[in-house]
């Protein structure tokens, strides 16, 4: 279990690193509209969850996200639990309940919580339950689950 979570660790910074340098290449992915601050949390409030929603599912972000690599990384994980900490529009709770993960998609934001139940019964979704997490807390319990994945949290 401590290899697996090394492992996760090390993913997790190889995609932080990524991003960051992506974003310096080509400028973040936030709204046209959004205006411009230092704040991640600022640009949060300042757009739509809509807006924010067709951002975090742009084709933009599977280029440089390459979920498929990331699913790879993460091996057989039918019948597994992984908390996605930071679901925001389910853009990876998505992806690996489709792979026959159960998805605790876990976000601080209930505008996106809402957006993400539309889309879980819009699109008949299986495996997905919904957490309202706080900022400092994720509410995970001990044995809860057996990964946890945060991205561009």
């Amino acid at each position: 279990m401590k290899k697996k979570i090394g492992f996760l660790t090390l993913i997790w910074v190889g995609f932080v690193s990524q991003s960051l340098i992506w974003a310096q290449e080509h400028g973040s992915h936030k709204p046209k509209d959004a205006p411009h601050t230092n704040s991640a949390n600022e640009h949060m409030h300042h757009s739509s969850v809509q807006e924010w929603a067709q951002s975090f599912e742009s084709p933009e972000r599977d280029a440089y996200q390459q979920p498929e690599k990331v699913m790879r990384y993460l091996g057989n994980i039918r019948g597994k639990t992984i908390m996605d900490i930071g679901a925001g529009s389910g853009y990876f709770s998505v992806k690996l309940a489709a792979k026959g993960a159960k998805v605790i998609a876990a976000e601080v934001s209930e505008e996106f919580q809402s957006l993400l139940n539309t889309r879980i019964e819009k699109e008949k979704l299986k495996n997905i339950a919904l957490r309202k997490i706080r900022f400092d807390d994720s509410g995970l319990r001990a044995q809860e689950a057996d990964m946890v994945l945060i991205v561009n949290t």
